[in-house]
């Protein structure tokens, strides 16, 4: 009789642990599944976005410094060029992607639509392709101006660009 109680003792034991470890694998593929992945990662800003918060910082000042005294209104403004440069046309890329695919230019996390091409600045960028595991990283130069069509090659694991203009 001692020896049947002590089996139920130890079978009810076994179901609970083994309760407690579906309940720890549940939990653990949840998080696997709801993480968020490369795109938090914070980048620092390029090109145009580097140019505009530049222009945006203000010098803040010190203690004991004093700052030199603003210029009155009536004084005369300095003089510009006569012919200010003419922004560079952006390039155009036309993704033909899946939306599970995701993009980053520049370790920035692009949405992207089927239909809607991407403005990119012209000059060298870093383009990351991941669909699932499979991904590729790429250096471009892109042409003011130019269109590009943007393709994703998982079984090579190459990012396939196309100029088309």
């Amino acid at each position: 009789m001692a020896l049947v109680t002590e089996l139920k003792k130890e079978r009810r034991n076994a179901m609970l642990l083994g309760a407690v470890g579906v309940a720890v694998a549940l939990v653990l593929v949840i998080l696997y599944f709801t993480q968020s992945g490369e795109g938090d990662l914070p980048s620092t800003p390029t090109g145009r976005a580097a140019t505009q918060a530049r222009e945006n910082l203000t010098p803040t000042p010190t203690m004991g410094v004093p700052t030199p005294p603003s210029p009155p209104p009536s004084a005369a403004p300095e003089s510009k060029p006569a012919v200010e440069p003419a922004a560079a046309k952006p390039a155009v890329v036309k993704t033909l992607l899946t939306k599970k695919t995701t993009l980053w230019i520049d370790s920035k996390p692009i949405t992207h639509g089927k239909d809607t091409p991407l403005e990119v600045t012209p000059g060298m960028h870093e383009v990351k392709l991941k669909l699932g595991k499979k991904s590729a990283t790429q250096k471009v130069e892109f042409k003011a101006g130019g269109e590009y069509e943007l393709r994703f090659d998982p079984k090579n694991e190459k990012a396939l660009m196309k100029k088309l203009k």
